[in-house]
């Protein structure tokens, strides 16, 4: 949907073991929109091109379930930043 209403690129930023960009989750019909970055444990930022890219340097590969997750990851660091949700 959100890669039929924009006509320009959408980047979004995911952390390492973040579970927050994998809900709701791809069973209930859930895409994140193209253009993933994704930040790995040893600080490498990776662009992963398309929706739920599989490789195992994005997020849907890195956390395939919750449970393999982690929530302090949503934190930061991103580029050294913290943020405080």
């Amino acid at each position: 949907m959100v890669d039929a209403q924009l006509p320009r690129t959408v980047a979004h930023v995911n952390n390492m073991k973040d579970l927050v960009p994998i809900l709701p989750g791809k069973l209930l019909g859930y895409h994140h929109p193209s253009g993933e970055i994704h930040i790995e444990e040893s600080g490498d930022w990776v662009a992963c091109p398309g929706q739920n890219n599989q490789s195992t340097r994005c997020i849907v590969a890195a956390v395939p379930t919750t449970s393999s997750g982690d929530e302090k990851d949503h934190d930061g660091p991103y580029n050294g930043i913290m943020l405080q949700c």
